[in-house]
């Protein structure tokens, strides 16, 4: 288990199988936990193979889950009916401070909300995106 969360005494977590001798996992799973009638309910939400893994859960404001598949984007996780929906995988530019940044949604390493603002965290630079989704919706024009 590599990232717990919880949202309404529901437990959500990453469960990833590594392989260190061949240094790529062998499979990863969103999985949610339920403690109902003094025992622990396991159901597993979704999971990858071949080399992808999921490296951050969260949730925003309104109580959607956003999963983070390392190398392939930023995805929300319909907790209905357990597909994953991309969220965004797109080239981001920002300029800051004089300095040019020119990365990808793909490079994600980390992503949290806090009101209308997202922050990212990637190899090595956290950006903030005040205002996101009027940001995110004025790119797509």
């Amino acid at each position: 288990v590599t990232k717990i969360i919880s949202l309404n005494s529901v437990l959500y977590l990453i469960d990833d199988v590594y392989d260190p001798s061949t240094g790529t996992y062998k499979n990863s799973a969103i999985r949610k936990l339920e403690y109902v009638n003094n025992e622990w309910k396991v159901t597993t939400l979704v999971s990858a193979a071949n080399g992808d893994h999921f490296s951050d859960i969260t949730f925003d404001t309104k109580n959607d889950l956003y999963v983070v598949n390392e190398g392939k984007g930023i995805f929300k996780l319909n907790l209905e009916n357990n597909t994953l929906s991309l969220f965004n995988d797109g080239e981001l530019k920002i300029r800051a401070g004089g300095n040019r940044i020119g990365t990808s949604f793909k490079y994600v390493h980390m992503v949290k909300f806090k009101g209308n603002d997202i922050y990212l965290m990637f190899q090595k630079e956290l950006v903030k995106i005040s205002d996101f989704q009027t940001k995110f919706a004025d790119a797509q024009k």
